[in-house]
């Protein structure tokens, strides 16, 4: 972090955490370097990187840069996103939707979420796919029900969708000019499978 006439961080920092998103979206994976230390000596060495230490680069710039946006004058939170902001939306897109470990359901409204989990729990013996039981009796949602948040994350993949309009136009509208990326996306993803 910077702090000259406002708090910042160092461009070479920006620089590597673009390059491991461009290296995440572009092939599926990226690297980090991480301290080794070694009797005598410490090393840096690079290890595969994981989204949630992505999340929190992108995370911790952004927030620096809503700071200053917030403290500079005419600034108004319905500016277009930057350049930046776009790359952060993009990895969110992939990581919430296209890379999830488990399918994604986008309800239409904030409380449908209530309901779904109860009508998945009382029909888990009759859709498998759906729900499972544990060895402890439990039921274990096999699906993300996605979590309409107030946050970063919301302003960053699009003020509509926590705004009048949900579900799948929010979707639609959010993710306008991304159909070419989702298919590099998806070229990668069979690659590698």
């Amino acid at each position: 972090m910077i702090v000259n006439r406002k708090v910042n961080v160092r461009h070479e920092y920006r620089h590597t955490v673009r390059a491991m998103v461009r290296r995440l979206l572009k092939d599926g994976s990226f690297q980090t370097y991480a301290a080794t230390v070694k009797p005598g000596s410490t090393t840096l060495e690079k290890k595969d990187g994981t989204l949630n230490q992505l999340h929190g680069m992108l995370g911790f710039i952004d927030t620096i840069d809503l700071y200053n946006r917030e403290h500079a004058t005419g600034a108004k939170d319905s500016d277009p996103l930057s350049k930046k902001e776009l790359m952060y939306q993009r990895f969110l897109i992939y990581r919430n939707f296209f890379a999830a470990e488990t399918p994604v359901v986008l309800c239409e409204g904030e409380t449908d979420n209530v309901y779904l989990t109860h009508a998945i729990r009382s029909l888990a013996a009759d859709f498998a796919e759906l729900a499972s039981k544990g060895p402890d009796g439990k039921i274990h949602i096999n699906v993300r029900l996605y979590k309409y948040r107030r946050s970063s994350t919301a302003r960053i993949l699009g003020r509509e969708m926590w705004g009048e309009m949900w579900g799948q136009e929010a979707v639609k509208k959010s993710t306008r000019g991304l159909h070419g990326t989702i298919a590099e996306w998806t070229k990668v993803r069979t690659l590698q499978g």
